[in-house]
């Protein structure tokens, strides 16, 4: 936390209350999750549907595009962790297997908030930024 400053540490500490549910556009995850699958590099996150994952266990919402959190009970927010996709539980899922998970079935993300999760977003993002 010492790159986010003290609006980023507050929006990090207000997430969303826990367990969120969504079945997203089926081939706009499928389509993705397929195209991720085929890669020959392993990245350590990429965009699958409208949302960047951390491909940590479990795997964590890094960014989202516009519109993502349309059709959930609350906003998802980044540091979010998917939990299940299609009720299987992905916690200790490796990055195939989710992909796998989100090709062969429906897409339905479960997601919850985790405050771990929401650190380990802020620092993958840090990473990512150039330095200030």
């Amino acid at each position: 936390t010492t790159n986010l400053d003290r609006r980023g540490v507050l929006k990090l500490l207000l997430g969303p209350g826990p367990s969120l549910s969504f079945r997203p556009p089926r081939d706009d995850a499928r389509e993705s999750a397929a195209d991720a699958l085929n890669r020959t590099d392993k990245p350590a996150s990429e965009w699958v549907g409208k949302f960047r994952l951390l491909w940590s266990k479990p795997p964590t919402v890094l960014e989202m595009k516009d519109g993502a959190s349309a059709g959930y009970q609350r906003p998802v927010s980044v540091g979010d962790v998917v939990v299940a996709v299609d009720g299987t539980p992905v916690m200790t899922a490796s990055r195939e297997e989710v992909l796998k998970l989100m090709v062969q079935g429906y897409g339905k993300l479960s997601l919850t908030s985790n405050f771990d999760g929401k650190l380990r977003a802020g620092a993958a993002l840090a990473l990512d930024a150039p330095p200030r």
